[in-house]
């Protein structure tokens, strides 16, 4: 928000004693090299190098249910060097008093708490947005500017969805849920659950899309989460699903079989929370953004893109990972939308 820096800590299990969460900070790569460590009973021991440090920290500690976690404020105006893009740099670690206690593995064996080892944050602010964002009469009209379908999920029953005479199937049952009396629809991973639209000629996009929709993942072991795309690999045209990290995955396929993908990792999706996802391409450049923000610079891409006779589906490509978590509000749209339209959406929308 400008003023501060949130950082939310969460372990899925009671902590023991002797158990805390450290945080490594520095404003710079050459330090000096803050610290603060949080324990179970609420304490937040601040330091720079050997001595106390005024961090002003605000620490909320809750171990209700099982669960540790621990949400933290901290003004950035102790954090981040004066002038230039506002930096933190910043490492995590959970620690423990039993022996064996090892904060990281590091095929360097170089040491987690060094500055030069602490990872990058650059933090965005205003400029990060576009500088006008559309009107709410401009949304409304292009909300149907060169739209292909839209799945708004809003049945709240059955097993079908309907999308503008398009409708698609819940396969392997998956359920629906409502927050805030606004219906969703849940999948399980473990159930093999996803979404089927079929493969009408309108699913073939052989030039300019965007993908847009609104997903709360919920991370399990599997690898390669889907969430909206036609196949993959030697039977996908366009897809989008999440890397480990939660990162996400854009791939385009030329006819001649060329895989033109995009995995920009300077952003992630926030388990167990609404993310607004999009992916554009616009003939020449490949884009992604969440939430709002584009994530990365783009990737120069020209290609046609193939066609096949794959479903799209939401929830699973056909190979690989399925979906977990819930979903709403799918569109896909034979243009590329703008990055004013994309955070435009984004604020009008979210829930």
């Amino acid at each position: 928000d400008g003023q501060q820096l949130y950082l939310r800590l969460e372990e899925p299990a009671a902590p023991a004693v002797g158990d805390r969460w450290e945080v490594l900070l520095s404003a710079s790569r050459p330090g000096p090299l803050r610290t603060l460590t949080l324990t179970p009973d609420g304490k937040c021991a601040a330091r720079e190098g050997d001595q106390p440090w005024d961090s002003g920290a605000v620490v909320k500690n809750a171990t209700a249910g099982g669960r540790w976690q621990v949400d933290v404020a901290l003004p950035l105006a102790r954090l981040v060097a004066t002038g230039g893009p506002a930096r933190v740099y910043l490492n995590v670690a959970r620690r423990t008093a039993r022996p064996g206690d090892e904060p990281v593995w590091s095929p360097t064996f170089g040491d987690f708490a060094a500055p030069e080892a602490l990872r990058e944050l650059v933090l965005d602010g205003p400029s990060t947005w576009p500088a006008r964002l559309p009107s709410a009469a401009e949304l409304t009209t292009l909300a149907t500017q060169e739209l292909v379908a839209r799945w708004p999920l809003a049945e709240g029953q059955g097993s079908s969805v309907a999308g503008g005479g398009w409708s698609g199937q819940l396969t392997n049952k998956p359920r629906w849920t409502k927050e805030g009396g606004r219906p969703a629809v849940r999948l399980s991973d473990s159930a093999r659950q996803f979404i089927d639209f079929g493969s009408p000629p309108a699913a073939d996009l052989t030039g300019a899309l965007t993908m847009l929709l609104w997903v709360r993942y919920e991370p399990t072991e599997t690898w390669y989460p889907a969430l909206l795309g036609k196949g993959y690999e030697a039977t996908g045209t366009y897809g989008l699903h999440i890397r480990p990290g939660r990162t996400l995955w854009f791939e385009i396929d030329g006819p001649d079989g060329t895989r033109n993908t995009y995995n920009p990792t300077d952003a992630c999706l926030s388990p167990g929370q609404w993310n607004q996802v999009a992916a554009t391409y616009d003939g020449a450049t490949m884009r992604v953004y969440l939430n709002g923000r584009e994530v990365g610079p783009g990737k120069a891409v020209a290609t046609a893109i193939r066609t096949n006779t794959e479903p799209l589906r939401f929830g699973w490509l056909g190979s690989y990972g399925f979906f977990n978590g819930d979903v709403r509000d799918i569109r896909l749209y034979r243009r590329a939308m703008s990055a004013a339209e994309v955070a435009g959406r984004y604020l009008a929308e979210r829930w």
